[in-house]
């Protein structure tokens, strides 16, 4: 059904009890979550193949190995427990609230909802993956190995270069998965997932406060009084330290492992820069295909030339081609999947 239907021209009851939930299965980018499963599954097979850590030579007199053992400031459990809820919550407030009035109904809205929620966890999943096989592969010892390992001191204590690990001296510390964790200080998981998420969610927000709307004219700012300007503004600001909260609890976590001898500061900074390069990309790609989901709204007017309106007066654009995705650039017409 084209937005020139009489249906189209009216306004449709916008309802979340009247969401259809094959119609939000049926609109999603499966093929992009096919591919990131297929990365999930080489990821694990990976995982399983290195079968441990990686051994590496270490000598009782490293003082960087050598630091004692502390408890976790921020556990794992804390930084996604955040994560999920700032995906969550950031997601539902823009599909749900400031996107309303730019969905034909509430099944667009939550095949939304439900895409950028797949597409971060995709990206959590992804990240979390390769720093696990990353640890793996490099098999750093963790600046409290010593601590744990409690190796045995020879006497005289003899210092020399170029040994193999097996030329190691033993722990006398038993066995345990603490100790096998010791030898994976690089990456930081904590890091990379702290970073995936927050980053994941500031690029989201970001393009939703300053691209996702239609851009208004200069004649239409001029005509909000000043109460809607300062609503405006202090809904954009709101945004803002709500990117920046979340990029300072990120940051907060890297120093927190930092601080508690948990990795060094660089693998603190290839976990921030693991989990920012990943969220990156699955928020753009994400972004750019979004068309592929929903569509233009049924309630938008017809512009003389074929393109839509937006409801509230801002222009949509007339380019046929265009989409949600560009907000100046206007929107596409409105298929029915109802009537296919």
């Amino acid at each position: 059904m084209s937005i020139d239907s009489p249906r189209a021209q009216q306004q449709v009851p916008w309802r979340l009890r009247d969401a259809s939930l094959k119609r939000i299965l049926a609109q999603q980018d499966w093929g992009s979550v096919a591919a990131t499963l297929a990365v999930i599954i080489g990821l694990l097979i990976a995982q399983a193949c290195l079968n441990g850590p990686r051994s590496r030579p270490f000598q009782v007199t490293d003082a960087t190995i050598a630091y004692p053992l502390l408890g976790s400031t921020i556990p794992y459990w804390l930084v996604i427990l955040i994560g999920v809820v700032s995906v969550v919550g950031s997601i539902l407030a823009a599909e749900l609230w400031l996107a309303r009035r730019g969905y034909a109904d509430a099944s667009d809205a939550l095949a939304a909802c439900l895409y950028f929620f797949l597409d971060a966890v995709s990206a959590f999943f992804v990240t979390g993956l390769a720093t696990e096989v990353s640890k793996r592969v490099v098999g750093r010892l963790r600046p409290n190995f010593l601590s744990l390992c409690d190796p045995a001191v020879p006497n005289p204590v003899t210092v020399s270069y170029g040994q193999p690990a097996s030329a190691n001296p033993a722990c006398t510390a038993p066995e345990s998965s603490e100790l096998t964790d010791a030898h994976y200080s690089f990456p930081s998981g904590h890091a990379s997932s702290a970073f995936a998420l927050s980053v994941w969610v500031c690029i989201y927000c970001l393009w939703v406060l300053n691209a996702r709307q239609p851009r208004r004219t200069a004649k239409a700012l001029a005509a909000l009084s000043l109460r809607e300007r300062l609503a405006q503004s202090l809904g954009a600001a709101a945004g803002l330290f709500w990117c920046l909260a979340l990029l300072g609890w990120a940051w907060a976590v890297g120093v927190s492992r930092i601080t508690d001898f948990k990795h060094h500061p660089s693998d603190v900074a290839a976990g921030a820069f693991l989990g920012t390069l990943v969220a990156t990309f699955y928020a753009v790609w994400a972004i750019f295909r979004l068309e592929l989901v929903v569509l233009c709204p049924l309630s938008a007017e017809l512009a003389p030339s074929g393109g839509c309106v937006a409801s509230d007066g801002c222009s949509a654009g007339t380019e046929p081609g265009a989409s949600l995705l560009h907000g100046p650039g206007g929107a596409r017409v409105y298929q029915d999947q109802s009537s296919v």
